[in-house]
């Protein structure tokens, strides 16, 4: 199934959030989504803190790497402690204990609405919708700034309708792990600022006009190898020799693959050619060659790096499996703790109605006692001794005979 996410805007001090339902990464992190368009529309009317946020969090230990207290404040506008807790199977839960309250304590404190139809229908209604890359996506955080028109001008792309896309750098920016990687799963052009990714996480954002005094204007793109090329050759064409321009300068598209999922890029650069006698261009129509050493697009590394992905991803499923077995298992075993309670809480009942009969016995052997004795005309202070009752208590049985 994979991860799937929430796009999280919101306030602590006002308690208000928006969540949206965000899907896979790789298939609702573009300029036209829903979620994106949501976030999009909220930064424009005021700072919020951003998290577009995967489930995976809540599995493994991967709830250690969220430190800072704003950060496990997000997570607990989608994230709830049954979703936390099976993850637990082979991890220290007090390390974590203070988390998981925390999160328990703000998950029912929100308010929670939603612009999905709102931002829709600002971002051109039914039509081909997309966020508007003007001005700065600003980060009030770390006093950074995205240039969006910069942006999305290295970013954009076209996709098998012709339709001009991008990846927004909100979710790239502001996810929770083991998302970004999996939209540039195929490679990416190495004008993409891959390290970027998830580093602004739950930091305080904000869409504006201009750029204010103080803010450093940072390098960002992502770009996915395949998408970008087919944008460039559309505008720019190829050289002499077939190879893929990616500027009016002539200068040659470049792209870079993973050394493993989702981990750093390697090295070498590549190039994008297009195959001999194609006049159309499709995925399957260009190849990757290495400036020194020709090599085929369906690249082999590539090919087992998406089966080794799709092993983890397995092996993932089949722990969150046992792991939901196990959480089974210790529901059955506090049911029955349950019942062997209530059937110790019967047993203790039946033992005090025993004993609140035998007392009842001795006031009334007691009282016996008492008319008896005065009877042999026993004094009240030895009937007293006798019985273990005061000499008032005694008088008062007596009179009440």
């Amino acid at each position: 199934m994979g991860q799937m996410f929430q796009a999280c805007a919101y306030d602590i001090k006002l308690k208000t959030c928006c969540v949206t339902y965000a899907g896979k990464f790789h298939e609702e992190c573009y300029s036209f989504c829903p979620a994106t368009l949501s976030m999009h529309l909220l930064l424009r009317l005021k700072p919020w803190r951003i998290m577009w946020g995967g489930n995976h969090v809540g599995v493994f230990d991967n709830l250690v790497y969220f430190t800072r207290e704003e950060d496990i404040i997000g997570l607990s506008t989608y994230l709830h402690y049954s979703g936390i807790e099976k993850g637990w199977k082979n991890i220290r839960i007090d390390e974590y204990r203070y988390k998981i309250k925390m999160m328990e304590e703000h998950s029912t404190q929100w308010k929670k609405f939603c612009v999905r139809e709102q931002a829709m229908n600002y971002f051109n209604g039914k039509e081909m919708r997309s966020a508007k890359y003007e001005g700065y996506l600003l980060n009030h955080t770390k006093n950074l700034a995205v240039n969006l028109s910069d942006y999305h001008k290295r970013s954009k792309y076209l996709d098998d309708d012709n339709n001009e896309i991008v990846i927004d750098p909100i979710p790239a920016l502001t996810e929770t792990g083991e998302g970004t990687p999996l939209a540039l799963f195929d490679g990416f052009s190495t004008d993409t600022t891959e390290k970027l990714a998830w580093t602004w996480c739950g930091d305080m954002l904000q869409i504006v006009d201009v750029l204010p005094d103080g803010y450093q204007i940072i390098d960002c793109c992502f770009a996915p190898f395949k998408e970008r090329a087919k944008y460039c050759y559309t505008m720019y064409g190829v050289n002499k020799n077939g190879y893929v321009i990616k500027d009016s300068s002539g200068n040659l598209f470049e792209a870079a693959v993973w050394t493993s999922f989702g981990s750093e890029r390697k090295e070498e650069v590549y190039n994008v050619k297009l195959e001999a006698n194609s006049d159309t261009y499709r995925d399957k129509m260009i190849k990757m060659s290495h400036k020194t050493q020709m090599y085929t697009a369906e690249l082999k590394g590539r090919k087992e790096a998406r089966a080794e992905m799709e092993g983890v991803v397995a092996e993932k499923d089949q722990a969150i499996t046992e792991l939901t077995q196990d959480l089974a298992q210790k529901d059955q075993d506090l049911a029955q703790k349950d019942q062997d309670l209530a059937q110790t809480k019967q047993a203790l009942a039946q033992k005090d109605q025993a004993l609140a009969q035998k007392d009842q016995a001795l006031a009334q052997k007691d009282i016996n006692t008492v008319l008896n004795s005065n009877r042999a005309g026993i004094p009240i202070e030895t009937i007293a001794n006798i019985t273990g009752l005061t000499p008032e208590e005694v008088i008062n049985i007596i009179e009440n005979k």
